[in-house]
């Protein structure tokens, strides 16, 4: 019986050591953070540079995607904790997998006219589009924009061939011709425009406040508490204040990742709004005009059939770590 006793005290006490050891092993565990290229994005690599994430006692894990769409994909397989994409993708993912349930935490920047539909130069404006092939990222912000760029002009998607394909391989595709415009942004807008063979035709900047940049936490790393997020929303804010002491060498490291020169990166820099948390901090208000602007978008997306139904929206914004920052906890 001795024998059984101290055997089990033994049992015991491993499973309790492997268990704190695998606690531990939790809490180290990185916050996996999902982005694809796009300069309001970069500034989370510029933390991840400078090491602000470490000194706010974090570790970020930036997982670099091709498409806004593989964002979202790999938010719903759970492969990431956390994804930087517009709002958008999170109504979809609240349409496709209601039970993953992301909530925003920051709004990192506004796209005032950064996203682009870039066309043909024998295309002067939106009207020109009918019966044209438009090369977009599938069910994606790129859709949403060309269908509210068409909807302005009294045009449906059904009036235009849209093709499917990666930011990376527009500018070959519309420079071989297989297609006569594209729905894209900064940095492969920058290349298309540099080289001059295609003309802006409609930007977000004519649909001001509807594209709205995010990150947003899934539901499962959330019940961890806000410690992790409020470190990362710190570490934010301290790479914009980084970026306005010392703009030279921060955007030639954020433009050597986008892969632009310096004054393109600048230049894509002008058509976005970013924000620090203390400025944001009254959007996360209920009723505020970013719940408005989920409220439209949703209906919008479920008239264009990138959701099934419309969206309840009143639960996608979560200011608990953004009161954390501010409040100084």
């Amino acid at each position: 019986m001795k024998r059984l006793i101290v055997g089990f005290l033994g049992f015991f006490s491993l499973s309790t050591l492997l268990l704190l050891s695998a606690c531990e092993d939790s809490a180290d565990d990185p916050f996996r953070i999902g982005i694809n290229p796009w300069p309001g994005y970069e500034f989370l690599y510029l933390a991840k540079e400078k090491g602000l994430f470490e000194k706010e006692g974090v570790n970020v894990q930036i997982i670099e995607y091709l498409s806004l769409q593989d964002v979202r994909f790999s938010m719903e397989r759970g492969q990431i904790d956390a994804m930087a994409s517009t709002l958008i993708e999170v109504l979809q993912i609240y349409d496709h997998f209601p039970g993953i349930k992301p909530r925003v935490v920051l709004i990192p920047d506004f796209s005032n006219g950064t996203d682009v539909i870039l066309a043909r130069k024998d295309i002067t404006n939106i009207a020109g589009l009918r019966g044209k092939r438009i090369g977009a990222e599938p069910a994606s912000l790129n859709s949403f924009i060309l269908g509210r760029a068409l909807e302005k002009e009294g045009i449906s998607l059904a009036d235009v061939t849209i093709v499917s394909m990666d930011q990376g391989k527009m500018e070959q595709a519309l420079l071989s011709g297989d297609v006569d415009a594209v729905v894209t942004y900064p940095p492969v807008s920058s290349s298309i425009m540099r080289g001059g063979n295609a003309h802006k035709v409609f930007s977000s900047a004519d649909i001001p406040g509807e594209v709205v940049d995010t990150l947003s936490v899934s539901m499962e790393f959330l019940a961890g508490g806000n410690e992790k997020i409020a470190a990362v929303i710190r570490a934010w804010d301290k790479a914009l204040e980084y970026a306005k002491e010392h703009p030279v060498e921060s955007y030639q490291i954020m433009a050597e990742r986008e892969g632009v020169t310096p004054d393109e990166f600048e230049q894509a820099m002008t058509g976005l709004e970013l924000m620090t948390s203390s400025e944001q901090i009254y959007l996360f208000e209920p009723g505020g005009s970013i719940e408005q602007t989920l409220r439209r978008l949703s209906q919008s997306m479920f008239e264009m059939g990138m959701t099934r139904e419309p969206v309840e929206t009143s639960n996608i914004l979560y200011s608990g770590p953004i009161n954390s920052v501010s409040s100084g906890k």
